[in-house]
């Protein structure tokens, strides 16, 4: 009989178990993904490099060379783009210079004497004082009130009812206060009116003046930018063609322009291939890693759904024995955790420690196909049972059956020699790594 109290225990023995391989999964994972970021900018500085040695310079017999060496043909398209967009910049900046915000820069924008800044000091100046004489009417006595207040009704029945009304001696007072501050009130409402209006007007004439000042200033930026386009056209214009290079060395067959490219190239043409192949290889290990984890996550998950019902049981015993799915499970999971962790480290070390790109690339330049993970592996002794079930390309390789390049070539072309029969030996026997079902 398997107690309840038993499969308590069980379960969180095991839900430990697998917190435990997931955390390592995890870490893991972690690690992989560091390195894959950092081939990815290997990649891109490769073929930065590879650009940059093809073309140094912008004359159109190179460029056509470039272009044909690597079948871009598009590179001299994006030569007489730029060319056309210099003849553009020229045409443009003679308009520019000829406009009066440059021909009359000095007398709009001279510090002391131009119009434009003598007319935003002056500008400024007169809304200050318009400013200045409205807060100062503003802060006499009741004249805010006063402004609002100051037409009497137009009959003589609504003065005679304002008169005999409650608030009539008290606004009277206001009147009085507020006159022998500013004098005769109506003459100052008016004045205040006005200078509202000179205050709006004064605001629009400086908006104004800012606004040219923005436009002469924008003018000359625009100037000093098309200058530079023109003066630094060689330079950007080199810039660009690298990019368009490295853009189609990233998107072509690059055995596709070994038989065409320079000899001297050959080497960082591979490279880029080993790279790519590299990158591969580690989504390929982070895929699998991904995989391992949820499927440790969807046993952990149902342990958690079964361990709450039991809790909830009055049952003392449960129908069965669990053992098998509670303890052998678990302890399955972990041999097969730690092998694949193991190959994972190991694997992902040989891959990204591998610089023999001579080597690689006496392999790519036979145009042959062949194994990059063998190349990679070839100081170590690989985990097969890992190997096969989790790199893509021993599995596209098996289906092959066109000329490949035989493992005591690969060996032949490395600069070390290994035991290939070691390196290939199949590990599958090996103690148990079967994940019993989960029942």
């Amino acid at each position: 009989m398997y107690s309840k109290r038993q499969g308590i225990q069980d379960a969180q023995s095991a839900i430990q178990e697998y917190d435990n391989q997931i955390n390592d999964l995890k870490k893991e994972k972690s690690e992989t993904n560091k390195k894959s970021l950092l081939i990815c900018g290997q990649i891109e500085e490769t073929t930065s490099q590879l650009a940059s040695g093809l073309l140094d310079n912008i004359k159109l017999e190179n460029i056509a060379a470039v272009a044909k060496e690597i079948g871009a043909i598009h590179l001299i398209t994006e030569f007489n783009l730029q060319h056309f967009k210099l003849e553009n910049n020229k045409s443009k900046l003679s308009n520019l210079l000829s406009h009066k915000f440059h021909t009359e820069h000095e007398n709009l924008m001279h510090p002391v004497a131009g119009t434009l800044t003598k007319s935003l000091k002056e500008n400024i100046e007169l809304l200050d004082s318009i400013k200045e004489s409205i807060s100062k009417l503003e802060s006499s006595p009741h004249f805010k009130w006063v402004v609002n207040n100051i037409q009497e009704p137009k009959t003589f029945w609504g003065r005679v009812a304002n008169v005999f009304s409650s608030g009539f001696f008290n606004s009277k007072k206001r009147f009085a206060e507020c006159q022998k501050e500013v004098g005769d009130l109506k003459t100052a409402v008016n004045q205040y009116h006005e200078l509202i209006k000179h205050k709006v007007n004064a605001k629009k004439s400086l908006e104004d003046v800012k606004k040219s000042i923005d436009d002469v200033n924008k003018h000359t930026k625009i100037i000093n930018i098309t200058e530079g386009c023109i003066s630094d056209f060689d330079k950007n214009t080199l810039d660009i063609l690298h990019s368009t290079i490295s853009s189609h060395i990233s998107g072509c067959e690059l055995k596709a322009i070994i038989p065409t490219i320079r000899d001297d190239a050959k080497v960082l043409v591979s490279k880029i291939d080993a790279l790519k192949n590299k990158s591969k290889h580690l989504d390929d290990i982070l895929s699998h890693i991904s995989s391992e984890i949820s499927d440790r996550q969807d046993r952990l998950q149902k342990i958690r759904t079964v361990l709450s019902k039991w809790k909830r049981s009055k049952k003392s015993y449960l129908s069965g024995d669990k053992s098998k799915w509670l303890i052998d499970t678990p302890k399955g999971c972990k041999k097969r955790t730690s092998r694949f962790i193991g190959s994972y480290s190991s694997t992902r070390s040989s891959i990204c420690d591998y610089d023999d790109y001579f080597a690689y690339s006496a392999a790519f330049c036979t145009g042959l196909v062949f194994s990059s993970f063998l190349i990679f592996q070839l100081s170590d002794v690989v985990d097969s049972y890992v190997t096969n079930e989790v790199f893509s390309e021993l599995d596209e390789l098996s289906n092959f059956d066109g000329d490949m390049l035989s493992d005591s070539d690969l060996m032949s072309m490395s600069s070390e020699g290994v035991d290939m029969e070691a390196l290939t030996e199949d590990n599958s026997s090996e103690e148990s790594l079967e994940m019993v079902d989960d029942s």
